[in-house]
């Protein structure tokens, strides 16, 4: 059951409470990257390495690592070329 309010239809939770229009839209958005790993993202890509990067944002090279897959992940792109000479940007990373 829904009830509307103005312009925004409110749907009712199971419970019979109501849910807050701006929640499904919140909900959808959980996967967004944070802004952490959006900066561990743009040192990476700057320094074309990952430990560089971790040395900036003062955490491990691993957790940069972690971030960058984690903006993979949400996005389905890969975003660098892993090489044994640091990285190179994709074409979807580069944008």
């Amino acid at each position: 059951m829904t009830q509307s309010h103005g312009d925004d239809v409110v749907p009712e939770s199971s419970a019979g409470g109501r849910k807050p229009a701006h929640r499904d839209a919140v909900e959808r958005e959980s996967n967004l990257p944070t802004i952490a790993a959006l900066r561990a993202f743009v040192l990476s890509a700057q320094y074309r390495n990952f430990s560089r990067a971790a040395d900036e944002l003062e955490i491990t090279q691993s957790g940069v690592s972690r971030a960058v897959r984690s903006i993979e992940d949400a996005t389905g792109a890969l975003l660098f070329e892993r090489t044994g000479h640091g990285l190179v940007l994709t074409e979807p990373g580069a944008l």
